[in-house]
């Protein structure tokens, strides 16, 4: 498995605990394009492009310890469409992958009504919690 799997599959280790400060801005007059930085006890991940993710394709730079970051290569197994990589259709073919897959299979894969819903209540959670200065639970 390579480094970058073994970091996506990492995800609900944000669940037991761990702490997250996000800052999320679109039009930038800077035109600085996107920036992830994630930094951690075991080293750092950057994820940067010249567009938003959901636009444009994206490069994901990594390290552990304090060694110099290195590219992240997708594992091949995540992308369907790699003949459309690098065009502004690669990701809106993935979203139509993903509903015919749903269709098709009688999975949930893509995003839906219920996924608007939860993210609009996590978004009311950070707003409270931002009011109180209160851990607030989500109801999810």
């Amino acid at each position: 498995m390579g480094e970058l799997a073994r970091v996506l599959r990492a995800g609900p280790d944000l669940l037991r605990g761990a702490v997250l400060s996000a800052h999320h801005r679109g039009g930038a007059v800077s035109g600085a394009g996107f920036s992830l930085v994630i930094d951690g006890t075991q080293g750092r991940l950057e994820v940067t492009g010249a567009e938003f993710p959901h636009i444009g394709p994206v490069v994901v730079r990594g390290v552990r310890g304090r060694g110099r970051l290195a590219e992240l290569a997708l594992p091949p197994a995540y992308d369907k469409h790699p003949h459309l990589s690098g065009t502004l259709v690669h990701t809106l073919a993935h979203a139509y992958t993903a509903i015919r897959d749903d269709l098709l299979d009688g999975t949930a894969g893509a995003p839906d009504f219920g996924h608007a819903v939860a993210r609009h209540r996590l978004l009311d959670a950070i707003v409270r919690s931002a009011a109180t200065g209160q851990r607030t639970l989500t109801g999810n």
